[in-house]
């Protein structure tokens, strides 16, 4: 009998433990979460452009970001929600309500400048403010939870969020207001723009007093505000490296905070009113005596400027972000050590590649990071510091991705994650790179000309001069006798190989041509260009084949796919991935959702994926059609 129930016991714990572990894993995969209709996974978590914010019990932190509100537990440091159903652009910035079931968010769509509030527990939408101006940069909740101000250019707005009724529309600073945050009594609100921060009445609107101070001390636009919880004193940060706290009742300075080395982009008040954090430009962030002014602590570990800086309610914990390293950081503030870092936020994409083998993808970030993914878990490899970047490829070992940046290229091995430059005397933006299929030699575009480049030597071998203005594409022909190129001068080129010569000049187009690339056979070139205009051209005489269907937008990047039958096009203000029928011209199928402009869109080397890229920060990968 003892043996059965230990057997039972044995049992019903293995059961408890795999469904656990198999829920927390499911709900762990956030690269599946609010994806669009057709796509599979998600590479990165969008680009960090607006502020965060704790949740009232400090639990969850919310992070504003470029493809929705990503929703963390501080407790645990992992991913809990995406909320993304109603982001159709970048979210600028996010509050909770006092209560903490709702959370504002201001929102640059591409119709018109919304102002929701969502439900923070799912996400869905309560209700929609109409707001008919610039992006909203800052948002923020009365005390009492009746009313909500947002901020943009040029306006402040004040709603009543019983009646959901706009209740003073008369706050009108000049230029765009950055911050926005109330004091603990709900009788008024702070706002910074320019070089000034101003107070309102939040029940009128009308200005109450203009504090100026930070001009005096070097450029001074003021980038933050923040009230002590008693609501006697704000502080300021401004572009002058300086921290002002100022006396609300007599409208003057109470001392200046200087220390930090650039810009001091947040600041914030601990929840007793006896510490100020502040974080900069320079990556560092510093905890002052309020009282003192002096220097209590400077954290370090961000690898570019944090933007956004803030104290959860207990104030043991402070929360920061670098839209520039991609991460939010917990701080420990009594041990001064961070407690968790939640990474995978990504600048925009600006190229994309598979290595042969399809098992790694490799993206350049906003001339800032190389990333490696690993293609089937959607995991972050590594993240590879790599500025200037433009372009990159693998070689066709898959040993060695080569980027080009300004006026050079360079190199980097897979294994090791080194780098070595290759640098030529020729000025210009290397905007696309090619391997040979041998691997033995690279073609680049730069400027009005193509390189060519001895990959056994690591030499650079020629200059192929015609083009009379920006290279933006080249690309090698199956058997590396032939290369392709598109150029700002609205035409094609083909070159000889061996003699180093143009052997065609192909004409048609009648926009900038941003794209090309040659068919698995190498019987057919395909190009795009400005107007979304794509053509198919006999690559051996360079006569015109035919149009396919035009793309909604412009075309920034062309591929056949392995098999010849499809073309895909990527790119364009209308965040349009495009598939064509190679044979009829017709579109297949689009593949949408990007929340901003398409850079680049690859099909996979075995041709089942579609990896697309965009101004967003993410690559979304797609199941074609009847896979």
């Amino acid at each position: 009998m003892k043996s059965t129930v230990c057997t039972l016991t044995i049992l019903l714990l293995s059961m408890f433990c795999f469904a656990t572990y198999s829920n927390y894993a499911a709900a762990q995969d956030y690269t599946k979460w609010g994806l669009p209709q057709g796509a599979k996974a998600r590479l990165g978590k969008g680009m960090l452009i607006g502020n965060i914010a704790f949740s009232p019990d400090g639990t969850q932190l919310a992070v504003s970001t470029t493809i929705g509100v990503w929703i963390y537990n501080t407790e645990i440091g992992k991913e809990q929600h995406l909320f993304n159903k109603h982001a159709d652009k970048w979210v600028r910035c996010v509050a909770y309500s006092p209560d903490g079931s709702t959370i504002a968010v201001g929102i640059d769509s591409r119709d018109n400048n919304t102002l929701r509030l969502i439900s923070a527990t799912k996400g869905d939408l309560i209700t929609t403010f109409k707001a008919d101006y610039g992006s909203i940069k800052s948002v923020a909740f009365s005390p009492d939870g009746k009313t909500l101000v947002s901020g943009g250019s040029p306006y402040i707005r004040v709603w009543n969020l019983k009646t959901k009724e706009e209740i003073a529309n008369n706050v009108q600073p000049r230029g765009e207001v950055d911050t926005i945050t109330f004091s603990p009594d709900g009788n008024t609100f702070a706002s910074a723009n320019d070089r000034n921060v101003f107070l309102w009445d939040a029940a009128s609107g009308e200005r109450k007093a203009t504090l100026s101070g930070h001009f005096a001390h070097g450029p001074g636009h003021v980038h933050s505000v923040a009230f002590s919880p008693d609501g006697k004193t704000v502080a300021s940060a401004g572009k002058d490296k300086t921290v002002i706290l100022w006396d609300v009742e007599t409208e003057s300075i109470q001392r200046v905070l200087t220390g930090h080395r650039d810009e001091v982009l947040s600041v914030a008040f601990s929840p007793d009113g006896q510490t100020v954090v502040s974080s900069s430009k320079n990556r560092i962030i510093r905890l002052w005596n309020a009282s003192t002014g002096r220097v209590k602590a400077a954290l370090s570990g961000h690898k570019g400027a944090v933007k956004s800086v803030v104290f959860a309610p207990d104030g043991n914990t402070i929360a920061s972000a670098s839209e520039e390293d991609g991460t939010v950081k917990l701080w420990d503030v009594n041990t001064r050590k961070v407690k968790h870092t939640f990474d995978g936020f990504m600048s925009s994409v600006h190229d994309i590649g598979y290595s042969p083998d399809g098992k790694i993808i490799a993206t350049d970030h906003d001339e800032k990071y190389l990333c490696l993914w690993d293609a089937q878990s959607g995991r972050l490899i590594s993240k590879l510091l790599s500025n200037d970047t433009e372009s990159l490829a693998f070689s066709p070992d898959g040993k060695t991705i080569i980027v080009g940046r300004y006026d050079a290229l360079g190199m980097w091995n897979v294994d090791t994650k080194t780098y070595k430059p290759m640098r030529t005397e020729k000025e210009g933006v290397v905007y696309s790179i090619a391997y040979s299929t041998d691997g033995k030699t690279v073609v680049s575009g730069s400027g009005n000309e193509l390189n060519l480049w001895d990959m056994t030597t690591k030499t650079h071998i020629t200059v192929l001069s015609g083009h009379t203005d920006t290279v933006r594409s080249v690309a090698f022909s199956p058997d590396g006798k032939t290369i392709a190129s598109a150029s700002n001068d609205k035409t094609l080129r083909l070159w000889d190989v061996s003699t180093q010569s143009v052997v065609a000049i192909l004409n048609g187009h009648t926009e900038e041509v941003q794209a090309v690339a040659f068919s698995p056979d190498g019987k057919t070139l395909v190009s795009g260009d400005m107007e979304g205009e794509v053509r198919l051209w006999d690559a051996k005489t360079g006569e015109a084949i035919s149009l396919l269907t035009k793309h909604v937008s412009f075309v920034h990047s062309i591929a056949f796919s392995p098999d010849g039958k499809t073309v895909l096009g990527g790119g364009g203000n209308s965040f349009t991935t495009v598939l064509w029928d190679a044979k009829t011209g017709e579109i297949i199928s689009t593949f949408e959702r990007h929340i901003g402009t398409v850079f680049y869109a690859v099909y996979s080397p075995d041709g089942k994926t579609i990896a697309s890229t965009g101004r967003d920060g993410i690559v979304l990968l797609w199941n074609l059609p009847n896979e």
